[in-house]
């Protein structure tokens, strides 16, 4: 049989959004048990009191999930180092056969140039290349036959360094993108290797970008 409690638990696992705004006090509660009375009453077969269903949404103990937002804010602070770039290109190009063959040329050529940021990202119908501005005309001339659907510039990158621990993580990711969210920062592209993770944002989102992140180190 669920009882209040039950039902409580479940709705809030399904609601980790609301979870986390009980736990930091920032849910009306008076409001959100009002709104639970109907189905509550129906799911449960007895009439309720508001009162007592807000004293039993203030008693619930933090869920499993709530608890491990605390264990990943610490983790958070053991993040490596940093690293910042500027004057970067977004392309984006529709995949086809010859793409392969475009990217190949594209790399022989870097094999001169020594250590210059480039990434490609290939999804099931485009591929994305970000890299420095000064590989722009190599880019142009690698992929002139291929149809591209959009380039973006000028961007920036920040890239954090990874515990080797961060694939056993529960919301990582999230919890990055959450911060970065909540301070206004559109998020151009992610990209991620297994133990680096970088966010492409416009150079103007910069300085605010790397003070989220770098402030998440010393919350």
């Amino acid at each position: 049989m669920t009882t209040l409690r039950d039902y409580l638990l479940k709705y809030f696992d399904e609601h980790p959004f609301l979870e986390e705004a009980l736990h930091e006090n920032l849910l009306n509660v008076s409001a959100l048990a009002r709104q639970l009375m109907p189905d509550l009453e129906d799911t449960l077969g007895k009439s309720l009191k508001e009162g007592a269903v807000i004293m039993a949404i203030r008693r619930l103990d933090p869920p499993g999930s709530y608890r491990a937002k605390h264990k990943l804010t610490q983790y958070i602070k053991s993040l490596g180092d940093i690293v910042v770039r500027s004057g970067l290109v977004d392309y984006t190009f529709i995949n086809s056969p010859s793409l392969v063959e475009a990217q190949a040329q594209f790399l022989q050529e870097l094999t001169q140039m020594g250590d210059v940021f480039h990434t490609f990202s290939r999804g099931v119908e485009e591929t994305t290349v970000v890299v420095s501005s000064k590989l722009d005309s190599i880019v142009k001339e690698s992929f002139i036959k291929e149809r591209m659907v959009q380039s973006r510039s000028p961007l920036s990158s920040i890239t954090v360094k990874l515990p080797q621990t961060n694939t056993d993580v529960l919301g990582l990711y999230y919890y990055l993108f959450k911060q970065l969210a909540q301070n206004g920062i559109n998020v151009i592209e992610v990209i991620s290797t297994t133990n680096e993770f970088t966010v492409i944002v416009t150079e103007g989102d910069l300085n605010r970008a790397f003070q989220v992140i770098h402030g998440l180190k010393r919350e």
